[in-house]
């Protein structure tokens, strides 16, 4: 019986350590090429788009671009070599290069201090990106040099699917029938471009091209 009442009193306690150990909420952090980037201030957090905010200079400084701040246009500009992000307060458009881009969520300005999207900021400098959920973690790594970009298509189920794109592109078997799935990848910056590499795809279709024409 006392073991009964050992084993069960181990147990109490190793689901109140579990419950207390799910309610604390790891503080969120940035590491740039296996370095922690620390914020003196105004700390990084997750907007209501699930995209990592972060205070621009910063993150500008650690990526080794420039960042300035234009108030009356309301915009930042981060510029290096021959790259040039303009990024707006309040909007999903920004510019790369002279070239109108769309992403899923905007830059902030809050408490007198510019936020901005750090996958988009980053990956905008060519570095590489990854976010681990467990531990609350973004992972940038500008050591890593992009892909050579890969010409050329391939055939799934029938479309003709660019080899450059980010969109997701697998073959199912339905109904005894090979088809076609397509997902956009919201872990890329690209959705813009994945969107219009799908409707490229589906004009393939000529039902689908019909209804899109409509």
């Amino acid at each position: 019986m006392k073991k009964i009442a050992l084993v069960l009193a181990i147990m109490s306690v190793l689901m109140m350590l579990t419950s207390f150990a799910g309610a604390v909420e790891l503080p969120l952090r940035v590491e740039v090429n296996g370095e922690r980037l620390y914020f003196p201030d105004e700390q990084p957090f997750i907007d209501s788009n699930g995209r990592t905010q972060t205070p621009a200079r910063f993150i500008a400084e650690k990526l080794g671009a420039n960042v300035t701040w234009d108030g009356k246009e309301q915009k930042a500009v981060f510029e290096k070599g021959n790259k040039k992000l303009v990024l707006h307060i309040g909007k999903t458009e920004y510019e790369l290069n002279g070239e109108k881009k769309k992403m899923d969520t905007a830059a902030l300005l809050i408490s007198g201090r510019t936020f901005v999207p750090a996958r988009y900021v980053a990956e905008a400098f060519d570095a590489v990106v990854s976010w681990d959920p467990d531990i609350r973690t973004v992972y940038i790594n500008t050591n890593v040099k992009p892909a050579d970009k890969r010409e050329g298509t391939e055939i799934v189920a029938g479309f003709e699917v660019p080899l450059d794109t980010n969109l997701i592109a697998i073959e199912e078997e339905w109904g005894g029938r090979t088809e076609a799935c397509f997902e956009v990848n919201l872990l890329r910056a690209d959705v813009e471009g994945q969107l219009k590499d799908l409707r490229q795809i589906l004009l393939q279709s000529v039902i689908v091209a019909q209804w899109i024409r409509l």
